[in-house]
């Protein structure tokens, strides 16, 4: 039987996934202004997308006080322009910034398969600090991508958790994500995350978790992919589940 997510103090159910909110702040003015709004809000886990801060050095100098501010568990993500963030890969900053953060309470971290190879010290670190690791691609082009054959592969990734975004072309590639969804999540106990960005891909973000994704994600202020929906909306349709 496969195994829950859990991050942090909260965990999915069979019949509902975590919901999580992208908190997406340029510096601590941004910070202050929003914090509030995310720890008063009734998403289960809060994204921190670090690539969306201005000045990354300056940032693993802070992340020890401002991650203590948080009131809900935390997943820290640093996404890179080409997976559809906001910073360039650099490998020395993101190895910093994950290190700080799984030493100062952070309760997942999202890293790119991509760069998996360059974290290891992050993942075992990750281990020792009982923090979730989250090993994520987002795929832009689905042309030739073979979704169920990428998921099966990607759950022998020394990772916690396997995460994949695609941007679908057509209704029949969100339903091959969907299929390859259940498929994968029947013959491992990994947790998995799938999502099917854009409009075409919603049903993904709010059924998902039928077929064995485990997370959502649902904009509080800003969305970080496109297709993300509110999560007045989102938390609305899984209550009237």
């Amino acid at each position: 039987m496969r195994e829950l997510l859990k991050i942090g103090a909260v965990r999915a159910e069979q019949t509902r996934p975590l919901v999580a909110v992208p908190f997406q702040v340029k510096d601590e003015r941004d910070f202050d202004e929003q914090l509030n709004q995310y720890n008063q809000s009734q998403a289960d886990v809060i994204e921190w997308r670090l690539d969306c801060w201005t000045d990354l050095n300056q940032l693993i100098a802070a992340l020890p006080i401002l991650l203590q501010r948080f009131e809900k568990p935390i997943l820290v993500t640093y996404r890179t322009v080409s997976e559809g963030g906001q910073a360039e890969y650099k490998e020395d900053v993101y190895r910093q910034l994950y290190t700080v953060a799984i030493q100062n309470g952070v309760d997942a971290v999202d890293i790119e398969l991509e760069h998996l190879a360059d974290a290891d010290a992050v993942v075992e670190l990750a281990r020792q600090y009982e923090v979730t690791t989250i090993g994520s691609k987002h795929v832009f082009n689905v042309s030739n991508f073979a979704v169920a054959q990428y998921l099966e592969a990607a759950v022998s990734e020394m990772v916690d958790v396997v995460k994949l975004a695609i941007l679908p072309k057509t209704p029949t590639d969100v339903n091959e994500l969907l299929q390859a969804t259940k498929q994968v999540s029947l013959q491992t106990k990994k947790p998995l995350i799938t999502i099917a960005m854009g409009l075409l891909g919603q049903k993904s973000r709010l059924d998902g978790w039928r077929y064995g994704s485990q997370l959502t994600f649902a904009s509080l202020v800003d969305k970080s992919a496109p297709g993300q929906l509110d999560l007045k909306t989102v938390l609305q349709h899984l209550n009237a589940i």
